[in-house]
């Protein structure tokens, strides 16, 4: 909430929102202003913004601030926010938000347009004669960053010629050069960084080699310091990347340095890696991670799931045998109150089903109204699975 007290004077019944001021109280206010608080103070409401925009014009222009037009472009007024009331967020490079004025000076007008341009002679010129090759542009992209995402391999190389640091984040996404370079597969590009003793340990960094590159490229992060047990702050690892990646060899090549801490975790919807490899039903991962001794069977999703849930439902038959021949409970419920019997009657895997009747499985259903999962296959005509019912539990 921005507030203006004035006790004494002219203005003293005057209204606390800054947009209802007199234009020419706010135009004295702003002449004591340092460029930073004029551009928040210009933001906090759409009227000041235009009053304003004269003044900040001309500082942009003598403080050698990046020009005013990119300021238009990226810092965008938010007609939702109440003014006077909320503190002033904007629009800022596609969907990420900072607060007014915490932005300072860019070389966009020249080293930025000749990077992200692909002007190498430009430049080299311009690096020459010492601008910084860590700058970075408006909207908060480095320079190394506006090469690898123009996939400029000669623009990358100069750079670091010059001095680029590698580990220098963007400014609003803080993201690395690296993180831009694997999420955009540009595998030369990432080479060349992980050469250049790039952080790969930095948040996100080897997940997404995993994820988005080849196999020697891990292999080569791995040789540079990679650490293949990296868990982000979401609970994303390198195995959940290799798991979406269905990568056999990525797997092989990282599994005897995962603890089984790094096996069993969960991102943020609670799936496991093997959770994430069931959801494809020709994942060639699935199995050696099932027959995996320290991978815990029993771990539920946010809806229930365990891994044998789901290897049933997903007609995943040879890993559904491995589980269960491995102690996978079968009881357990989903958040549908769905157990696993349930789930093979319901695919039509009569093997499946005389095995976990074999073992002991509940056949109570909590689904529908039917009081057991007898009466459920029974009404839905399967004769063979009848047959099995009749044969196993009622004689």
């Amino acid at each position: 909430m921005i507030l203006l007290t004035v006790t004494k004077g002219k203005y003293e019944n005057m209204p606390t929102n800054l947009g209802d001021l007199p234009p020419e109280l706010v135009l004295q206010i702003a002449q004591k202003l340092n460029t930073q608080s004029l551009l928040r103070l210009a933001r906090s409401c759409w009227a000041l913004y235009w009053l304003l925009m004269p003044e900040i014009g001309q500082r942009a222009h003598t403080a050698a601030f990046a020009p005013l037009d990119l300021y238009e472009e990226n810092f965008i007024y938010d007609h939702g926010q109440r003014h006077g009331v909320d503190e002033p967020v904007f629009s800022l490079h596609a969907s990420y938000g900072i607060p007014a004025g915490e932005f300072g000076a860019s070389d966009w007008d020249a080293l930025g347009k000749a990077v992200a341009g692909g002007e190498l002679d430009n430049a080299r010129g311009l690096l020459k004669h010492n601008l910084d090759p860590n700058s970075y542009v408006v909207s908060g992209e480095r320079m190394l960053t506006l090469a690898v995402q123009s996939r400029n391999v000669d623009m990358v190389r100069m750079l670091l010629e010059f001095g680029a640091d590698t580990s220098r984040l963007d400014l609003i996404t803080n993201l690395s050069p690296l993180l831009h370079a694997a999420r955009g597969q540009k595998e030369e590009i990432v080479r060349l960084l992980i050469e250049a003793s790039t952080d790969l340990n930095a948040n996100g960094v080897m997940q997404s080699i995993a994820a988005y590159c080849t196999p020697e490229t891990m292999q080569m992060a791995l040789a540079y310091g990679g650490n293949p047990a990296a868990i982000s702050p979401g609970g994303l690892t390198v195995l959940h990347s290799i798991a979406r990646h269905n990568d056999v060899h990525l797997f092989n090549l990282v599994q005897s340095e995962l603890p089984a801490a790094i096996l069993n975790a969960q991102n943020d919807v609670g799936h496991t890696a093997l959770h994430i490899v069931l959801s494809d039903e020709y994942s060639p991962l699935a199995m050696p991670l099932a027959r995996h001794p320290e991978v815990d069977m029993d771990i539920q999703d946010i809806w229930g799931f365990t891994v044998l849930h789901l290897a049933i439902r997903n007609r995943r038959f040879d890993v559904a045998h491995t589980l269960i021949q491995r102690g996978a409970s079968f009881n357990l419920l989903s958040l549908h109150g769905e157990n696993c019997l349930h789930l093979a009657v319901e695919s039509g895997s009569v093997p499946i089903t005389r095995m976990l009747l074999e073992r002991g499985a509940n056949g109570i259903s909590n689904i529908s109204e039917f009081r057991s999962i007898f009466s459920w296959a029974t009404h839905h005509g399967d004769p063979e699975m009848v047959a099995l019912f009749k044969q196993l539990v009622l004689e």
